[in-house]
């Protein structure tokens, strides 16, 4: 009896050790996380770098010195793990010079950005790759979930390798703190190494593959803030717009980057960002660049136009910038309180393609505390022409039946004044070419636009389009 009893009693004992060392070990957890994104590049032979940064509030615990990574495919039943080591930590707030954060031993609010990379060898090519992180705990600071230091943050990267190579979509332009009462724009500076196209919506922060945080009321991940009017995200183009109303809220913006490459789906990344609401002292300012604005403009035709900035602080500074992602075009400012900038771009035949050219213009309103910041995005879409049969048009000749299954023919008086016809794709290449000839035929080319082009004997070439069906 008394051996049974000693027996009862350490087991109990052992268990009563074991939920001490459940609650001690999770205590032990750092609470830091305010955010993370991945993304993933190829290096050729199905190597992929891997790249995962966390966004730690320096007023939590301290971030890890390495991650895990785990790398799976369902289809082709591949699951496994890598250690990801820490090789960068930098500062990501926005404070004045006379202001030291938390980070560095000071009272104002703190990000740091601690970047974790691993080089991937996959083994099989598959439709369905995933590279995932799981890492605790959010900040408790959040106010708009429920049990913050409670919640992991999972991260993934979805990537088709079958039969191809794939870079992630990146977004470059990232923020952490708004301003309380005034529209803060901001533009997510999404660019594709691959011009595949892109289309970003807001998700709900998850904390495993198919778990999700609780939000509390009133808050999802479409309206991850008190925000009037409600948060706003452009698909397309990365523009963001917040209006915050409270500035007791600190809450987290998530986003998924879908890549999608002749209509079908080659890779996703998520993202997600603290979203700090402070009193930056700013006034009403801005630039006239529309959201998701997109323009069609023809090739070898300039193309130009002003970016105005306005600010009702006389004694304010604005700086105006763009990303620089065209080569050969120009921007340049004006001096003053109010700088004009102004874009000039010449695109030639070989920039033709349908995938707009993003153009990404930050307005910076400079004054102690925060900038105020306006970030807007300009598509342009270069085509040769945006008419129906340009030709018909310029020199009054017939291009005929139009759509075609494969022959189509030009008025006969043509061959008299056309050195050459060339066939055209959508992004500029020459695909075949007739001299001579007023019947052509295009019946080996997959259905779609195709562009004539005839090259005048005097030197003058237009162009004509034709579709294939």
């Amino acid at each position: 009896m008394v051996k049974l009893f000693l027996s009862k009693r350490k087991i109990i004992l052992n268990l009563l050790f074991q939920i001490w060392l459940l609650i001690f070990s999770f205590s032990l957890k750092a609470n830091y996380i305010s955010g993370g994104k991945i993304n993933y590049q190829s290096m050729g032979n199905n190597q992929y770098l891997v790249k995962v940064s966390i966004y730690r509030d320096c007023s939590g615990g301290n971030s890890p010195t390495n991650l895990l990574l785990t790398v799976s495919s369902g289809t082709c039943n591949f699951t496994s793990t890598y250690s990801m080591d820490s090789l960068e930590i930098s500062e990501v707030f926005s404070i004045c010079p006379s202001q030291i954060s938390v980070c560095n031993g000071g009272f104002y609010h703190g990000f740091q950005q601690c970047e974790y990379r691993v080089t991937v060898t996959l083994p099989l090519q598959c439709n369905d790759w995933v590279f995932s992180v799981r890492e605790c705990c959010f900040i408790n600071g959040i106010t708009t979930i429920q049990n913050p230091d409670s919640n992991y943050l999972y991260l993934d990267a979805g990537l088709n390798n079958l039969g191809m190579n794939n870079q992630s979509a990146q977004l470059n332009n990232l923020f952490n703190a708004t301003c309380l009462g005034v529209p803060n724009n901001f533009n997510l500076g999404a660019t594709d190494a691959d011009n595949d196209s892109l289309v970003i919506s807001l998700i709900d922060i998850q904390t495993d593959i198919n778990s999700f945080v609780s939000y509390k009321s009133g808050y999802t991940g479409s309206n991850p803030i008190t925000s009037s009017p409600p948060v706003t995200l452009s698909s397309n183009t990365g523009d963001v717009t917040i209006q915050p109303l409270d500035t007791n809220e600190y809450g987290i913006i998530a986003f998924r980057t879908y890549e999608y490459r002749n209509g079908n789906l080659v890779g996703y990344t998520t993202t997600s960002l603290p979203l700090l609401v402070l009193v930056c002292g700013n006034h009403l300012s801005g630039i006239n660049c529309g959201m998701a604005t997109i323009d069609t403009i023809e090739a070898t035709v300039p193309f130009c136009f002003d970016l105005i900035t306005y600010d009702s602080n006389p004694y304010d500074t604005l700086t105006l910038t763009w990303n620089q992602s065209i080569p050969g075009a120009t921007f340049y400012t004006s001096s003053g309180l109010n700088p004009i900038g102004h874009f000039c771009w010449t695109p030639s035949l070989n920039d033709i393609r349908p995938q707009p050219y993003y153009l990404y213009f930050t307005m910076v309103d400079h004054t102690c505390g925060i900038d105020g910041t306006y970030m807007c995005a300009i598509g342009i879409i270069v085509s040769p022409y945006t008419v129906i049969n340009t030709i018909t048009k310029e020199i009054g000749i017939n291009i005929y039946p139009n759509p075609t299954t494969g022959e189509f023919n030009l008025h006969s008086e043509i061959s008299k004044v056309v050195d050459r016809f060339l066939i055209i794709d959508v992004l500029g290449n020459i695909l075949t070419e007739f001299s001579g000839q007023s019947k052509l035929n295009i019946q080996d080319l997959p259905n779609g636009y195709y562009f004539v082009k005839a090259e005048f004997k005097d030197g003058n070439i237009l162009f004509g389009k034709i579709m294939k069906e």
